[in-house]
């Protein structure tokens, strides 16, 4: 297995530039209704997205 790459708000809307970054932003905002907080790893104020876990939320989101 992978060791996961965790990026900032800022890096995955880099990255995938099919979110941006408010939008990103309010899906983390959300993350206890939408399912998102096992992507999220959160030290003090700092939001890390493990990439991942990320793009497996999305593929569950499709079936939704």
């Amino acid at each position: 297995m992978n060791d996961p790459q965790f990026l900032t708000v800022e890096q995955l809307a880099a990255k995938y530039p099919a979110f941006s970054e408010p939008s990103l932003r309010w899906m983390l905002f959300n993350r206890e209704t939408n399912g998102l907080t096992t992507a999220v790893v959160q030290i003090g104020r700092k939001v890390l997205i493990d990439e991942q876990a990320f793009v497996a939320w999305l593929r569950s989101r499709k079936a939704a």
